[in-house]
């Protein structure tokens, strides 16, 4: 893991993938320091979550499979970065709003795709544009 601030954009964050296994690496890499400080973490799903209910969401997640422990100190260094973004990947609409929020986070970003594979070829083409 690159020492720059990135941003990590999690498509299908609210799946099981995403909150059984990306959540709690992230945290770990955070608890070891190993997630730069000014690096993003952008959430994206269909659930109507707001931000406070997807923090408990990982916060549950979290506390269930942090190894050696949970930590509620490093915890809430975690969640400053991040950021629960509600959208559907299939509508176009989505893909604005994602770019606009994007602006304010580090501009180098990975995307993570926690989603069907058949739908690969359509997030990756309205991200293209």
């Amino acid at each position: 893991m690159s020492r720059e601030p990135s941003t990590y954009v999690i498509f299908g964050a609210t799946g099981n993938l995403g909150t059984r296994k990306l959540m709690p690496a992230l945290y770990h890499l955070c608890a070891s320091g190993h997630l730069p400080e000014e690096s993003s973490i952008i959430c994206c799903g269909r659930r109507p979550y707001d931000q406070a209910q997807w923090l408990e969401v990982v916060r549950e997640s979290v506390a269930k499979r942090a190894r050696p422990s949970f930590d509620p100190a490093v915890f809430e260094r975690f969640i400053q970065r991040i950021t629960y973004f509600r959208g559907d990947l299939r509508e176009e609409d989505t893909y604005p709003k994602l770019e606009r929020l994007l602006t304010a986070h580090p501009p180098r970003i990975a995307f993570y795709y926690s989603i069907l594979p058949s739908d690969y070829g359509l997030v990756s083409e309205r991200l293209h544009h």
